[in-house]
């Protein structure tokens, strides 16, 4: 035992500190990568009925689609049925109401979507903050509907039809409550190309 009190006291303390360190380190991975594929589920879930609400059933070509106001709110109301589940508490609030008012003007012929497909490529990157977690993906995104890009100079914004196809980088923040993953926020882009 003599050798051991001659043992730097610090060596001995870092040593412990670090092997603590390390452990900690460990089990924090372990637990992060089993939440890695529920995350990437409700990433790939959420992006899948998003497209369902992007445009009214049915449109086609049709510049006015036909849809009756109880048709229409027989629509929100799947929408807001299916979304929600997503988000947590009322984060989703603001989202699914600027969607029904998306779609309220398309019923009435303005700004209509023709087709709206997004296909999540990859999953780029998933960064932890303690029960919060940032997504970034790679998505193709196929549009055919309003082009705002044609400012007039006197303050309108004209609008023409345009289609538009392309990866995009988007991003999807989710908090974990409950031992579940919900999305607090979702940056989900149109593609520049036309």
């Amino acid at each position: 035992m003599k050798w051991f009190s001659k043992i730097n006291r610090g060596v001995i303390l870092t040593a412990v500190i670090l092997i603590g360190v390390i452990i900690y380190l460990v089990s924090l991975s372990v637990m992060q990568s089993g939440d890695k594929a529920p995350i990437e589920k409700v990433c790939k879930d959420y992006i899948a009925s998003y497209n369902k609400y992007q445009l009214l059933p049915k449109v086609g070509n049709a510049e006015k689609p036909a849809m009756s106001q109880d048709e229409l709110n027989v629509f929100f109301g799947e929408l807001e049925n299916e979304l929600k589940p997503y988000f947590l508490g009322n984060t989703g609030d603001t989202v699914i109401k600027n969607m029904k008012e998306n779609l309220k003007n398309q019923a009435k012929g303005i700004d209509v979507v023709h087709k709206y497909e997004k296909e999540v490529i990859s999953i780029n990157n998933i960064t932890f903050n303690k029960a919060t977690a940032v997504v970034n993906l790679t998505t193709h995104t196929t549009f055919d509907g309003p082009s705002h890009n044609l400012y007039k100079g006197d303050g309108s914004m004209p609008t023409k039809r345009e289609e538009k196809s392309g990866d995009t980088r988007d991003e999807i923040r989710l908090a974990k409550e409950n031992g579940k993953w919900y999305i607090t926020s979702a940056y989900l882009l149109t593609s520049d190309k036309g």
